[in-house]
């Protein structure tokens, strides 16, 4: 029998609860040198958000240029928490950084 395979656990970002409120989620991606000569492609969605967004980095093609993009989530609700899922398509789900923007007023 095969083993399904592992689930990575959860990682936790903040120590503090978030303040509740609408906030904008921008997530940053950038594929490493180790990852070059591969297509990465997942699909990103964002508890609070009602879409999903799929990022596509081909970095099959070496070049001097990094291989990036940024996705914007709009009014985002976040009740204490940041929830974000990431499921691969093809290739290694990536996340460089990210920034929380409040939007709605401190409740």
């Amino acid at each position: 029998a095969t083993n399904p395979p592992a689930v990575p656990a959860p990682v936790e970002l903040f120590r503090d609860p978030i303040p509740p409120t609408n906030y904008q989620v921008q997530l940053y991606f950038a594929v490493p040198k180790q990852l070059e000569g591969q297509l990465h492609q997942f699909e990103v969605s964002v508890a609070g958000s009602p879409t999903s967004q799929v990022v596509t980095l081909d970095a099959r093609t070496l070049s001097d240029k990094p291989i990036t993009q940024t996705l914007t989530f709009d009014q985002v609700r976040i009740d204490g928490q940041l929830s974000i899922k990431f499921t691969a398509k093809q290739g290694t789900t990536i996340l460089s950084g990210f920034r929380l923007i409040r939007t709605g007023p401190a409740e």
